[in-house]
Formats: structure tokens, C-alpha cells, sequence
């Protein structure tokens, strides 16, 4: 069965998901994107956990459980004068951040440092707060593509698809990403989860 026969549609039919990600990033961005789902502009979003805007968001989303809301698992902080961590507050997550306690800049720094384990509960970790805020995840996608291995191949798939499915989350990936790697959308397909494939985006 297609993807769009399990929602319902067609086999033949084409859909589109437009998805507006870092809401939580900041209060402009959370107007920005409470206004668009409102509107129906756009199909959903995906929440910034560890921003400092996200408890905003979550509170919006809380009170508009009709609109299809998300994590957006964030492991990079790309912004020079504006920072943010890890939501972990019980155990370490020391291989996930600089010296100055914060999420690396870019994608390869964080691969190259990051302890699988770790990574596994701050996922956690991030979409238990959303939930604890109200917010009940229709979906998860990632900042950055920080979990796709596009900085340096090392990828955390296997640990997302496994998380995906134990809390029975859809995962929305590209089928190809700006450096010409292929996601392995069979990989989701292993774990019993429906991955929506996106077109190409350029960070």
C-alpha cells in the first residue's frame, strides 16, 4: 500500500506537505507560523525544543490541537550571538556540546563528537517536554539534517527510526539532501514506520 492510499487518497494522487520548521525559534518566527497554520497556509510545523521561544510555541499548539504540530530535533545552535543546548536534565549529554555548554554550529562538528547513547535520550528528551507542555507530536523531523550524516556520513537513522516507532511517529526525511546523499527511506520502512519524503532543502 502507497502512502497515499494509507491517508486515504488515491494511489495516483499527488500530495503535498508544506511544513514550517524551527517554530520556537523565536517569538517572529512563532507569529510567523501560528498565523500560516491558522490560515492553513501550511499542513503543519515542527517545534525547537531547546529554544528559548519553544515553551511559546508549545502553548499555541497546546491550545490549537487540531493543527498538526511536531519536534523538530535540534542538535546544532547555527546563530553567532544566539545560542541554545540540550533539553537533558538527568544524565549526560557532555559529547553533545561546545565548551561553552551549548550545541555545535554545524552538522559534521556534532557528528564527529556525538555519543550514540546520548543522542537516544536527548531525542527523548525533547519530545517528552513537548509533550509535558501540551503538545501531542503528530511527527518529527530534524534541524539541519544533523542526523542524516551529511557532515561527515556518520549518521543516527537507525536510533531515530527506533524512537519513531516506539512512540508511533511518522518521520518526515528527503529523498535526497544539498551534498547528494540518499537517505535510506527503506530504513524506516525496516523499523514498521511510514517516512514522508520531501524534496531537496538547502541549509
Amino acid at each position: 500500500m502507497s502512502l497515499a492510499e494509507a491517508l486515504g487518497y488515491r494511489p495516483d494522487e499527488k500530495l503535498l506537505i508544506v511544513n514550517a520548521d524551527d517554530y520556537g525559534m523565536c517569538h517572529a518566527a512563532n507569529e510567523g507560523i501560528a498565523q500560516l497554520l491558522a490560515e492553513g497556509a501550511v499542513s503543519s510545523a515542527t517545534v525547537m525544543m531547546p529554544c528559548g521561544w519553544a515553551k511559546e510555541a508549545a502553548e499555541w499548539a497546546a491550545a490549537h490541537p487540531q493543527t498538526d504540530v511536531g519536534v523538530h530535533l535540534t542538535f546544532t545552535s547555527e546563530w553567532t550571538p544566539y545560542k541554545w543546548g540540550p533539553v537533558t536534565r538527568h544524565g549526560s549529554v557532555a559529547s553533545l556540546v561546545t565548551q561553552e555548554g551549548y550545541f555545535p554550529a554545524d552538522s559534521a562538528s556534532f557528528e564527529r563528537r556525538a555519543d550514540p547513547e546520548e543522542v537516544r535520550t536527548e531525542i527523548v528528551s525533547q519530545i517528552e517536554l513537548a509533550m509535558r507542555m501540551g503538545v501531542m507530536p503528530t511527527h518529527l523531523d530534524n534541524h539541519m539534517g544533523s542526523l542524516y550524516g551529511l557532515g561527515t556520513g556518520r549518521d543516527f537513522l537507525g536510533i531515530v527510526f527506533d524512537i519513531c516507532a516506539s512512540y508511533g511517529l511518522p518521520f518526515r526525511i528527503p529523498r535526497y539532501v544539498d551534498m547528494g546523499l540518499e537517505v535510506p527511506a527503506e530504513a524506516a520502512k525496516t523499523a514498521g514506520l511510514r517516512a514522508a519524503q520531501a524534496e531537496p532543502k538547502a541549509w
